[in-house]
């Protein structure tokens, strides 16, 4: 098994040095051969300008006409070098754009080989089996994670209400102890198998259905107003300034966007301190902001903040899973609209979220 291994690594690598030096004879080739063809041009013209006595060979301004001559033939080259070029550059621009694509986790990327040279062609094949290959490991582990989800809640959901049962009888100290870990971490368990499930629903869905008109500025209250047990069990002072706005889109997937971010918010945020929300339309655009008076976030964090399970706090010191940011993304991504995050160590953090409200007057009426 090694040797196969061996033998198919080693004819990739005799493939890909045969394409480097194919690639590089055919540019060598072609710059011979576009040189020699405005040396030859310049030789020509200035024979003929000689023959038809334009100039005269040993006459004082022939010297700069063949410079001249010389110079033009030589921006023609240039400008053909440039067209030749940019044939074989544009599929190398669009395998460098495939390749970036891939790198974000679009695994539908497809490079079309038909018209191309073979040494092109063998870089976009290889390219388009990369993507191909990626996308059944990323279904593969989408269909694991959807089994094992909907597996894992029975039983940790047993394992809850036996230990809560078990507390409730004569037991000793260190015996309720133990039966409160065992609640908290089936409460962790089945908060992670439940943001698993909605990640796998909603990366799975392409288009929105359910879409009606609604008040959003009534739906951040309400989000605000279900979790107020835990932002008031920490003394936090929660403000909001939400002007009117009627949206159109689904009340549930949007809804999950609130309910996160609020949910963040408070739980970054220490005892005491406070939260603002704000809801106002722009250019068509729903604007939400959601700011804390939190610890805030590295720059390193800021660039992982959306990344699935990732946690600033590896050591499982603060509650939470790493996914409730990145079903906020991917929830925001299918609104068709954006968000953005401006945070500093100790200085809190800002959400800013703009959706895209394609509300009409007909939709109104309805």
């Amino acid at each position: 098994m090694k040797t196969e291994k061996k033998k198919i690594t080693k004819e990739k690598e005799r493939n890909t040095k045969q394409i480097k030096r194919s690639i590089r004879n055919a540019m060598s080739l072609i710059v011979f051969l576009i040189l020699l063809a405005s040396v030859l041009l310049t030789i020509a013209i200035y024979y003929i300008f000689a023959h038809f006595k334009i100039i005269r060979p040993n006459g004082s301004g022939a010297l700069w006409i063949a410079a001249i001559v010389f110079l033009v033939c030589n921006i023609i080259g240039a400008v053909v070098s440039s067209v030749v070029f940019s044939r074989y550059t544009k599929p190398l621009y669009k395998a460098v754009q495939a390749i970036n694509l891939l790198g974000t986790g679009d695994y539908s990327v497809r490079l079309d080989t038909k018209d191309e040279k073979l040494q092109i062609r063998e870089l976009m094949e290889t390219i388009n089996k990369t993507a191909e290959e990626l996308g059944s490991i990323e279904k593969m582990r989408n269909d694991f994670v959807d089994i094992v989800s909907h597996e894992y809640k029975t039983p940790v959901a047993s394992i809850s209400g036996f230990a809560k049962r078990l507390k409730n009888g004569p037991l000793t100290e260190e015996q309720r102890e133990y039966a409160d870990i065992i609640i908290d971490e089936s409460k962790y368990l089945t908060s992670m198998t439940t943001n698993l499930l909605l990640l796998s629903r909603f990366e799975n869905t392409a288009i929105i259905p359910d879409k009606k008109v609604y008040s959003l500025d009534e739906q951040l209250r309400r989000s605000v107003i279900r979790l107020q047990n835990e932002w008031q069990e920490k003394d936090i002072a929660v403000e909001g300034d939400f002007d009117k706005i009627d949206f159109y889109g689904n009340e549930d997937i949007v809804s999950h966007i609130w309910d996160n971010l609020i949910k963040n918010a408070v739980k970054c945020t220490d005892r005491g301190g406070s939260i603002y929300c704000s809801a106002k339309e722009e250019d068509g655009y729903a604007v939400v902001i959601i700011r804390d008076s939190g610890c805030g976030m590295s720059e390193k964090t800021l660039e992982h903040i959306f990344d699935k399970f990732y946690q600033a706090d590896s050591s499982r010191n603060s509650s939470g899973n790493g996914l409730g940011l990145s079903i906020v993304k991917r929830l925001v991504d299918l609104c068709d609209g954006t968000i953005t995050v401006q945070s500093e160590l100790q200085h809190g953090t800002q959400f800013t979220v703009r959706l895209k409200n394609s509300i009409s007057k007909e939709s109104t009426n309805k």
